[in-house]
């Protein structure tokens, strides 16, 4: 899924998902939402509810992981370049300083996993760099708050927010908005599953 959601999937001009868009147990899903690369829509269906049950256990096996290294950067990681492994921040985390950059060191199967106790914001304009391997599947974003990309955003990786994601004008995600118990803001974006 490029977007699945609990509450509602909203959205103000055209957006764009390369991928499937899923919401259970409610069934607000707004207009102006184009699926295409054989992407399909479940609504509070069986689809639907097994793709949340696999959120559940996937959000749990990223927030219950130990050993990480605490983020850098005073809750600001614009501008650090950084290397596979878990990384763990017991507040909100920013990429609003500089861009990120994710380094797989030239192994395409190398994983980062970010485990964030509050929010995550990306500040307008802002972009998180994959070099040297990475790939968008291999990157994931495990929220305890809500997340919200600002405008013109270019973000990598799978965002699990346990509340809810926010996508704001023209951001683009290459990755999946997954939101837990809440729901996703769509507002003239581009998101595309790395799995579709």
């Amino acid at each position: 899924y490029a977007v699945l959601a609990y509450s509602g999937v909203t959205n103000s001009g055209k957006s764009t998902l390369c991928g499937s868009l899923g919401l259970a147990p409610l069934s607000s899903v707004g207009g102006g939402i184009s699926l295409i690369c054989g992407g399909v829509q479940n609504v509070d269906n069986t689809a639907a509810n097994l793709a949340k049950g696999d959120l559940s256990t996937a959000y749990t096996d990223a927030a219950g992981r130990t050993g990480g290294s605490l983020i850098p950067g005073g809750g600001d990681i614009g501008g650090l370049t950084l290397y596979p492994g878990l990384y763990t921040d017991g507040g909100d985390l920013s990429i609003s300083s500089a861009d990120l950059t994710l380094d797989a060191k030239g192994d395409s199967n190398a994983v980062f996993i970010f485990q964030v106790a509050g929010i995550l914001n990306a500040t307008s304009g802002r972009k998180v760099l994959l070099t040297n391997g990475t790939t968008t599947a291999n990157v994931f974003w495990q929220v305890a708050g809500y997340c919200s990309l600002g405008t013109t955003v270019s973000f990598a990786g799978t965002i699990m927010a346990y509340t809810s994601v926010t996508l704001n004008t023209g951001a683009v995600l290459n990755g999946r908005a997954l939101a837990e118990n809440g729901n996703v803001t769509l507002l003239a974006n581009t998101i595309t599953d790395p799995t579709p």
